[in-house]
């Protein structure tokens, strides 16, 4: 619990520190509510970007225009087993890359006179990343993941621990920017 509360407090901050870890949600079992965690972590991080499958240019343009904490469900959809390894390799890069104030990517765009310029998107934000694997991330990109493992409950305790989760944003955001103003 002190991992969780300290990691989506420290998305509200990450921009007055160098680096942010990314937290990695994996677990091997059908039905341990991975993907839940997007849908509460959602309702506290700052500015969520939930996504489930992504383009690399998609999320680097959408963390370069709204500076947001990541939430990237069904990761292994996208970058295990046998696909299309660009696509794989652009979000990778995209994650080794945005741990870090000042980490980009360059990309081209078109102008308004039809002619292609190359810009830079800054990728340094929070993400966390949700999988049924901890190596759908090559080791890099593990390093800089706080790795949390979910198991499968029984049904008495998801539907008391869904009782004993009541979040509310409204009270939470404004504790979260006073911190920030500070």
């Amino acid at each position: 619990k002190v991992i969780w509360t300290v990691w989506t407090i420290s998305t509200y901050v990450y921009d007055k520190f160098e680096t942010t870890p990314y937290m990695g949600v994996i677990s091997p079992e059908e039905n341990s509510g991975k993907s839940q965690v997007p849908r509460w972590a959602g309702e506290m991080v700052y500015k969520p970007i939930r996504t489930g499958s992504v383009t690399e240019s998609s999320l680097l343009r959408t963390i370069a225009k709204n500076r947001g904490t990541v939430l990237y469900d069904e990761a292994d959809s996208d970058l295990g087993g046998k696909g299309n390894s660009d696509k794989k390799q652009g979000i990778v890069t995209i994650f080794n890359n945005g741990f870090k104030a000042g980490g980009n990517a360059l990309m081209s765009v078109k102008k308004k006179d039809g002619d292609w310029t190359p810009k830079e998107f800054p990728l340094f934000s929070p993400k966390m990343w949700i999988s049924n694997s901890r190596f759908t991330f090559p080791k890099t990109t593990r390093s800089r993941s706080i790795i949390i493992p979910m198991f499968k409950n029984t049904e008495e305790e998801r539907l008391r621990r869904l009782k004993d989760i009541k979040i509310n944003r409204k009270k939470f955001a404004p504790i979260i920017a006073s911190i920030k103003a500070d």
